[in-house]
């Protein structure tokens, strides 16, 4: 898996940066959310995620992945191929 980073920088320097690349993952600002409050659960979702990561399951192939974030690409307007994909 290639886990999502988002630019640490943009915080203090360019918010709109951040919330661009935010965008492009599928994550988005909640209603009345503030930016801070914003970046801090993006980086608990990181945290999460890499911390309960299945063990012993295979991952979906990277062209399965690829295939997949084009096709999210194009319905949605962003890729979630940064997500666990795994076999079942």
């Amino acid at each position: 898996m290639s886990p999502f980073t988002l630019p640490e920088s943009s915080f203090s320097s360019d918010p709109l940066t951040f919330l661009c690349r935010a965008d492009g993952l599928g994550l988005l600002m909640a209603p009345g959310e503030s930016f801070e409050a914003f970046v801090n659960r993006t980086e608990r979702l990181q945290k999460e995620l890499l911390a309960n990561l299945p063990a012993g399951i295979p991952e979906v192939s990277g062209s399965v992945r690829e295939n997949a974030g084009k096709i999210t690409s194009a319905l949605y307007g962003f890729r979630a191929d940064w997500l666990p994909a795994y076999y079942s």
